[in-house]
């Protein structure tokens, strides 16, 4: 599951908005409003994923790895309990 995170470029479609969505989340210091735009809200999801998301931009820096991170950790989970 943690293979090769960082090498490929995210998905254009869904992977790229959550971590753009999360990126915005990261700069603006502002984890409870989504912005997928810096200045247009984004509500279609809930904040859980992008806190998660920007808590690892803060660690490892903004990148592929980082942006994958979190999923790769729920899906180890839900691998071990289900």
């Amino acid at each position: 599951i943690f293979f090769n995170l960082g090498t490929n470029k995210l998905i254009p479609f869904d992977e790229a908005i959550y971590a753009k969505v999360a990126k915005n989340m990261y700069e603006t210091g502002d984890y409870l409003t989504l912005r997928w735009y810096p200045n247009s809200f984004w509500f279609e999801k809930p904040p859980f994923y992008f806190m998660g998301t920007s808590f690892f931009y803060s660690i490892f820096g903004v990148s592929e790895f980082s942006a994958r991170l979190l999923t790769a950790i729920c899906s180890l989970i839900s691998a071990y309990y289900f």
